[in-house]
């Protein structure tokens, strides 16, 4: 199998696990790199999100998340599957559609990549390296193995519609042996959330009630 066949079908495994599979742990998910524009933006209050590279139901949760996090920051977001159920228009007839709107800011969340990642962890030695390394049958050894990981990449980014659709902000994710439904969702969202919050594009969560 090509490589490129490979992760083809990796992708393709990780779209349908985190539709049909329960969530079973809490994934990890880790802000690999971030770009920030050198000036300023004006503050966002609105924002129309967008997850892309997923199947629709894959989508809808993804967008739903999105929005539920950016809603704790007084921004107001709407999913993109609102304004386009199912296949959305041509370019120009969305862009007509966001402008229309009056968002302030476009969110996009897009899967990338799914890799396997292979970790060697050596043996240990019981006794120390004259104890038992140096003559190995005097103590005790147990062997090394392989731990495989699942990978899954995701790029964020942010555009101010204010400003000719200028890219203001984008980060990629990394989430570990991700698990499915809400709880990956929750991770990836909340990374970016606090991301976000840490390069000043959206305040601080407001206090809960």
């Amino acid at each position: 199998m090509s490589l490129g066949t490979r992760r083809s079908t990796l992708l393709g495994i990780a779209v349908l696990t985190l539709a049909l599979l329960p969530s079973c742990n809490n994934p990890k998910t880790s802000v690999t790199q971030v770009w920030k524009a050198p000036w300023r933006p004006p503050s966002m209050k609105t924002m129309i999100v967008f997850a892309t590279r997923l199947d629709e139901a894959n989508r809808r949760t993804f967008e739903d998340g999105a929005v539920a996090v950016l809603a704790r920051h007084d921004v107001k977001a709407r999913q993109s599957y609102v304004l386009f159920p199912g296949t959305p228009p041509d370019r120009d007839v969305a862009r007509q559609l966001v402008q229309d709107q009056g968002f302030d800011g476009i969110l996009v969340a897009s899967l990338r990549d799914v890799r396997e990642r292979q970790t060697y962890v050596p043996g240990t030695y019981q006794g120390g390296f004259w104890g038992s390394y140096y003559n190995q049958g005097w103590g005790a050894w147990s062997s090394g193995y392989v731990v495989t990981d699942e990978i899954v990449s995701f790029e964020t980014t942010l555009w101010d519609t204010r400003a000719e659709d200028r890219l203001v902000w984008t980060a990629l994710t990394e989430t570990t042996n991700p698990s499915a439904g809400p709880k990956f969702v929750q991770s990836v969202t909340g990374a970016i959330e606090q991301s976000l919050v840490r390069t000043g594009i959206i305040p601080p969560a407001r206090e809960q009630k």
